[in-house]
């Protein structure tokens, strides 16, 4: 009797430990977060970029296999554009959407632009603009000029329609990465020199530098509510492991956010007042676009992050990674604590010279 019911005591011991790790396990939410993504499109070749289509229904994606496109929302392949560019490194609509850019070329050799008719498909320019591969390209906002950063350390402007140079910018010692119009003649741009550089006008004279990342700077995105000038903000990301928030007009650094990971892509979300940040760790960082404070961070399970968009009508944040396409829906800006657990701790800094928190 006395040996049946030592049986009987560890038979509940031992149910009740099941139970509890069952009841942890059910209760603890994934550590990498996979469960708030859809992992949309699973390829063995990375995508380089992503953008939407004028109308919102269609997603664009390019990759080492080129350029296709994709019906939105069910991600249904629709159809791919005949690009002869070898590698694609960015995607970019004109301000009327009309016309869409397709950068790239061959690493080392040169550096390609394709102007496509996006109602009818078909390719209206293509040349060569540079002597190593086009990293990014800017539309103006007339729609007359192309900007672009290319591999070789220079930046360009085009009249793409004669495919002529406007001019030419030299003064990164090393590759740039990124470039975008400030304002009608204005350009910024940064690279693998660590610096920022602010092109001013008709003279094309070098005006300004910003040289406070210690990385390369990968990316700049610059802010798209309509503001003056001297009001406008710049956000830069750098392998640094920085976001940097800027008014360049005035020469300021307004604040920084150090991240636990490399960031790789991001982009702003305006209507949600924050700024989405992919890392080379496949992490998703979003940040408050005032104070750069984390808000959320999630793994959507592709690898590293190449390209991150936002639908600009249901809020929908896709991003594109090593192993293909996840989406998932960026909620309403809150407060308090993140929903996700065990964030890694972030270190957030503020330059001397940044008098006061900037609102606006």
């Amino acid at each position: 009797m006395r040996r049946l019911c030592r049986w009987f005591v560890l038979l509940l011991f031992v149910y009740g430990c099941s139970a509890s790790v069952n009841s942890s396990r059910a209760a603890a939410p994934n550590a990498d977060g996979t469960d708030e993504f859809t992992i949309a499109i699973r390829t063995n070749t990375p995508l380089t970029a992503l953008t939407f289509s004028p109308d919102h229904q269609f997603l664009l994606g390019s990759s080492a296999a080129g350029l296709k496109y994709w019906r939105w929302p069910s991600m249904e392949e629709a159809g791919e554009l005949a690009t002869e560019i070898e590698l694609i490194q960015d995607l970019k609509f004109s301000p009327t959407g009309q016309h869409l850019s397709v950068v790239g070329g061959i690493p080392g050799e040169n550096g390609l632009i394709e102007i496509w008719d996006w109602t009818s498909k078909q390719r209206e320019q293509q040349y060569a603009a540079h002597d190593d591969l086009i990293m990014q390209s800017d539309w103006s906002d007339d729609e007359r000029r192309l900007a672009t950063a290319s591999f070789d350390g220079t930046c360009g402007l085009w009249d793409w329609a004669t495919a002529q140079s406007v001019a030419n910018y030299r003064g990164h010692s090393k590759p740039v990465l990124t470039i975008r119009f400030w304002g009608p003649d204005q350009l910024l741009s940064a690279g693998v020199d660590h610096t920022i550089r602010y092109w001013p006008g008709p003279a094309f004279a070098e005006q300004r530098v910003f040289d406070n990342h210690l990385g390369t700077v990968s990316n700049i995105l610059v802010e798209p509510a309509a503001k003056s000038l001297r009001t406008r903000r710049l956000v830069s990301i750098s392998e640094d492991r920085t976001v940097r928030l800027w008014q360049p007009e005035i020469g300021r650094l307004i604040r920084f956010q150090r991240l636990p990971s490399v960031p790789s892509t991001a982009t702003w979300a305006p209507e949600n007042e924050s700024i989405l940040v992919g890392c080379e760790d496949g992490t998703l960082f979003r940040l408050q676009q005032d104070s750069l404070e984390i808000i959320d961070q999630q793994n959507p399970g592709i690898g590293s992050l190449h390209a991150v968009v936002v639908h600009p009508t249901t809020g929908q944040v896709v991003v594109a990674g090593r192993d293909g396409i996840a989406v998932n829906r960026l909620q309403p800006l809150g407060c308090g604590k993140s929903r996700f657990h065990n964030s890694p701790p972030a270190e957030a800094g503020t330059p001397a010279l940044a008098k006061s928190p900037l609102c606006l």
